[in-house]
């Protein structure tokens, strides 16, 4: 079958997963019209109904200039707020459509290493290397809280999903878990031999923490004892984080790879490959199907959890790309770098739709990419 042929064929498909949803279109599959089609075909199509459901069609929404170098950046849960913080010892808040400065957070002392927003979206945490993270209120700006107690430089700093705790990471090879209204330290997690570079919190009262010791590791919060070990990076991991069932984590390196690991076992699943740099941050979408992460190559990347398969390259920092965050709705992306810029991206319009709306309950209903080229396929004789 020609080229021209197997386009139009592909585009048809596609044309009635847009127009029609993607579940109707696979009933429509289920009725067999495409059987008799060579493999080459129903491969290209169900690639094609893969990165229609994945909706990771990404596109340059703002770029927002900063003066220096930016170390973190988060982004609010509405998608409509940034915070960046920067190695001028301020934090910042923009609107990521305008690219509005709206407030400018000072109180640090020294650099700024880490940003998180509360889940409320009411409140930013910062974690600098003058030993302390800060809380700060986002309507206004001003200073609510010093959490004290690290004994070196702050290096990640993290909410717990509903907002009430924070875990911190520190040069001083220890991460604390703090209330977050009163101030006072709630936990000491100690077993790292080098530097935490990177801290996470799950749903279910787990901790993760990432080191310069090329280990992850898993804690109970309740009693403060590790739970597991995560083994296999050959140089230091400086990210983690948590998918948001906590079944699932992603770890960033020094080794250029990001991997994927089984909470419950604490194997490793997978290791993707692709980035020629060093990675710097890591991150998973809401719908916990879709990782990001950001390199010292300069781009920003997708992959499919499932497949291990890389979906998009983000490219348009000149520099290393130093932090990526996603959205809670999942829609925008915000990745800061050593270029002194915040790049906001936004997902296209009906690549939006397609995963805020339909995807958790495809990905259950459809599967994997096998499984689809498996129904696409089930009586087609064999080429």
């Amino acid at each position: 079958m020609n080229t021209t042929i197997k386009r139009l064929l592909s585009l048809t498909l596609l044309a009635n997963l847009l127009l029609g949803g993607t579940m109707q279109c696979m009933e429509e599959i289920k009725k067999n019209p495409f059987q008799s089609l060579p493999q080459d075909v129903t491969r290209h199509i169900t690639s094609l109904l893969m990165e229609s459901t994945l909706g990771y069609d990404f596109s340059l929404l703002n770029k927002i200039k900063e003066w220096v170098s930016v170390g973190s950046v988060a982004l609010s849960p509405d998608g409509k707020t940034v915070v960046s913080g920067i190695y001028d010892k301020t934090a910042r808040l923009w609107n990521v459509e305008t690219g509005e400065k709206l407030h400018r957070l000072e109180g640090h002392t020294l650099w700024i290493r880490s940003v998180a927003f509360n889940p409320d979206g009411k409140t930013v945490l910062t974690g600098s290397d003058d030993n302390t993270a800060r809380l700060w209120d986002v309507e206004t700006g001003k200073q609510l809280q010093i959490l004290e107690g690290h004994t070196n430089s702050i290096f990640s700093v993290a909410f717990s999903p509903d907002g009430k705790t924070a875990l911190t990471g520190s040069k001083d090879n220890t991460a604390r878990l703090w209330n977050v209204e009163t101030g006072k330290q709630l936990q000491e997690l100690k077993g790292h031999t080098g530097l935490i570079s990177s801290v996470a919190l799950s749903r279910d009262g787990k901790a993760l923490t990432g080191s310069f010791d090329k280990i992850a590791r898993l804690w109970d919060l309740k009693t403060g004892k590790q739970l597991k070990e995560l083994t296999g990076h050959t140089a230091r991991i400086t990210s983690v984080a948590f998918s948001p069932n906590g079944k699932t984590a992603i770890t960033g390196s020094y080794d250029k790879t990001p991997r994927l690991w089984d909470i419950e076992t604490g194997k490793q699943l997978k290791e993707l490959k692709g980035h020629t740099g060093d990675i710097n941050s890591v991150a998973f979408s809401p719908d916990g199907l879709t990782v990001l992460t950001g390199s010292e190559d300069k781009t920003a990347r997708l992959w499919d959890v499932e497949t291990g398969k890389q979906l998009k390259e983000l490219t348009g920092h000149t520099k290393s790309i130093t932090s990526v965050a996603f959205s809670p709705d999942g829609n925008r992306i915000a990745t800061g770098s050593a270029d002194e810029t915040i790049i906001i991206w936004q997902r296209s319009q009906d690549s939006g739709q397609l995963s805020t709306k339909t995807r958790p309950e495809s990905a259950l209903k459809l599967g994997t990419e096998k499984e689809l080229h498996k129904l696409l396929t089930s009586s087609s004789p064999k080429q």
